[in-house]
């Protein structure tokens, strides 16, 4: 393991967390196999069991990479397509079958189970990539879909990502859409819960095909021109017994406190205070973005993270302001291009207009020449940056990213003025 890549997941700063973890072909010492890695810090014992080893309870045994939690061992002749999980002696006492956190794929509910996944896709959007854009001067038009539901295949199941190209496509060329956002595409073992209750959060959905039958949806939507977000929960997960809860005994990924922890959905809240797990949830947003070409996410119920169980009356999670202030600002860093839909601009209704606080001290003097700047940007832009044009809630600035560039709230400001000074002189 790379020293530096340990580091960043402990110190919270880790986009590619699954580069560390999950399970991984490769070839050690001249032998083909896969190398499995997983974080349970109070584990007593860890085997990894699947179909290369009859699910056998002498599995292959995991050993320490560090001190801190980090378990690994690599499998002689497993391979792409082998379904497997973690047999974890917890620390409470039980012996628990564990899916794998990082896994890339899953077994198709109601079974449970990771699978070692091959992600690799010959990709032909290379111009999309090039040149697509955050769309500050132009107009944006999304069409949200739940894949399950959006269209049944003829003998009445679900479409395939495949399947469903075609015809989504030609229904938002049709339409004039410029993105189309899919509801979350991690795996999660409720139909009912439309993918918002979440098991798998590396790991694609397989009720609607493979890994690369998703790549081949979101490459044709670019190859049209069109953009592809996904939708993003860093709020919550399932209880499940085969899932994050409890992973090896102890709280790794929920709070410690059961009011703290339980969500009003039956789910488990993430304990955002924690840096593995701020490792752990802005390694997944980076992954979509990496992996699977997406061109940003909208996160799920904000103001969950804000409050306390989203009651603002118990006040501000702090912890969960600062992972938002760290996701917005590395994410960005790294895929600039998201921060359209990831960061630029936040609803600001009563229940999330704490999000100022993740906009820097020193730019705050700016929001005394609103108005001002208001009007420079419709002027410029043909936008207002306080009012969405669809659904006419007020928002707030974040960030600002400009041709592809980060530039500050100060800068953009004086470009506004200064092409409204031009018009305005013009006339």
């Amino acid at each position: 393991m790379k020293k530096k890549s340990v580091e960043a997941f402990y110190q919270g700063h880790s986009l590619r967390a699954y580069e560390l973890f999950g399970a991984h072909p490769c070839v050690e010492k001249g032998i083909k196999g896969v190398r499995f890695t997983t974080f349970a810090p109070k584990a007593n014992k860890i085997q990894v069991i699947g179909s290369f080893n009859d699910w056998s309870c002498e599995g292959h045994y995991m050993k320490k990479a560090d001190q801190n939690g980090i378990w690994s061992c690599f499998v002689e002749g497993a391979k792409v397509g082998d379904v497997y999980k973690y047999r974890i002696d917890q620390c409470s006492g039980r012996i628990v079958d564990k899916m794998d956190p990082y896994a890339f794929y899953s077994e198709l509910r109601p079974n449970t189970a990771s699978v070692v996944a091959d992600l690799s896709m010959k990709w032909s959007d290379e111009k999309w990539m090039a040149s697509r854009s955050i769309h500050l001067d132009q107009p944006v038009n999304i069409y949200e879909v739940h894949m399950g539901s959006w269209k049944h295949n003829e003998e009445g199941g679900w479409p395939t990502y495949r399947s469903i190209a075609k015809e989504l496509i030609a229904y938002v060329k049709d339409h004039h859409f410029t993105h189309i956002e899919l509801m979350p595409l991690n795996e999660h073992p409720f139909d009912g819960s439309w993918g918002y209750q979440c098991s798998g959060y590396f790991s694609v959905t397989s009720r609607y095909g493979s890994a690369q039958d998703l790549m081949y949806l979101v490459n044709a939507c670019h190859k049209a021109g069109f953009g592809v977000i996904m939708d993003y929960v860093p709020v919550h997960f399932v209880r499940d017994d085969f899932s994050l809860a409890r992973y090896d005994g102890s709280c790794v990924y929920e709070y410690e406190k059961d009011e703290d922890s339980y969500s009003q959905w039956g789910t488990s809240n993430f304990d955002l205070w924690k840096e593995t797990v701020r490792s752990f949830l802005m390694s997944a947003a980076a992954f979509w973005i990496d992996r699977y070409h997406f061109d940003g996410l909208r996160m799920d119920a904000i103001s969950n993270l804000i409050f306390w169980h989203g009651n603002k009356d118990r006040g501000e999670n702090q912890g969960a302001l600062d992972f938002i202030k760290r996701l917005i600002r590395h994410i960005p860093e790294k895929h600039f291009k998201m921060i359209r839909y990831g960061g630029l601009y936040a609803r600001h209704r009563k229940i999330d207009s704490k999000l100022h606080h993740v906009i820097s001290k020193e730019k705050h003097r700016i929001y005394r020449s609103f108005t001002q700047w208001r009007t420079a940007i419709l002027l410029s832009f043909g936008y207002d940056p306080l009012y969405c044009p669809e659904c006419n809630h007020k928002m707030e600035l974040l960030e600002l990213y400009y041709n592809h560039k980060r530039i500050s709230l100060e800068e953009m400001y004086e470009k506004a003025m200064s092409k409204s000074r031009g018009k305005r002189s013009s006339s």
